[in-house]
């Protein structure tokens, strides 16, 4: 690391158990493929470029504090195209 980077960081807790729940996901389509599935831990702590988003499970991040990346067109494999 260098003086004056930035460090992305998730602390995970593996103890919590739960369910998956449509109320969990902000998908419009009424439904979702992993419905009533179990699993296990949850994040407790993240950090993005030295700023706390989640705090001890809390959502922190303000509105508006995500960046729009335009989309670009895909690139070929790095070892070269695929036949």
């Amino acid at each position: 690391m260098r003086v004056g980077s930035d460090a992305d960081l998730t602390i995970w807790d593996p103890a919590p158990s739960w369910t998956i729940e449509q109320k969990h996901h902000l998908g419009i389509a009424g439904f979702h493929a992993l419905r009533r599935m179990g699993g296990a831990g949850r994040p407790w702590m993240t950090l993005l470029r030295g700023q706390v988003l989640l705090d001890g499970g809390t959502l922190e991040q303000k509105p508006g504090h995500g960046r729009f990346l335009a989309r670009t067109n895909p690139m070929a494999p790095l070892g070269g195209s695929v036949r």
